[in-house]
């Protein structure tokens, strides 16, 4: 964990910035933004290249989007966990599992997909 890769908008403040490595924490970052374009149909960040790159940095959300809607607390709630700059003060995958947003959505947290599912696919 070490490269940067994916795509900007999603990246976390430790892929676009300085850090030389991360952790998994950067993938919970990403289900941040995408909960955020889920509810808002917009991404938390705008501007050009350089200025997402730094409101990424500073965790600078437009939260106008998410609160301005008529979105229930538990979502923001959901959302304001992963969109955490400092990585260690972010939820975890086992958080978000737990959070009361999954619960009302009546999600299913305790799946078995069989790792061979993949053999059943043609590529």
């Amino acid at each position: 964990m070490t490269t940067s890769c994916g795509t900007l908008h999603y990246a976390a403040p430790e892929i676009v910035g300085t850090a030389e490595t991360y952790t998994e924490a950067c993938d919970m970052w990403s289900i941040g933004v995408l909960a955020f374009v889920l509810l808002t149909v917009s991404f938390p960040f705008d501007g050009t290249l350089e200025e997402v790159k730094q409101k990424i940095c500073k965790g600078d959300v437009d939260w106008n989007r998410i609160k301005g809607k008529d979105t229930c607390e538990e979502a923001i709630d959901f959302v304001e966990k992963l969109l955490v700059v400092d990585s260690s003060k972010r939820m975890t995958a086992q958080e978000c599992l737990e959070h009361p947003f999954l619960h009302l959505l009546d999600v299913e947290t305790d799946i078995d997909i069989p790792l061979d599912i993949i053999d059943d696919f043609e590529l």
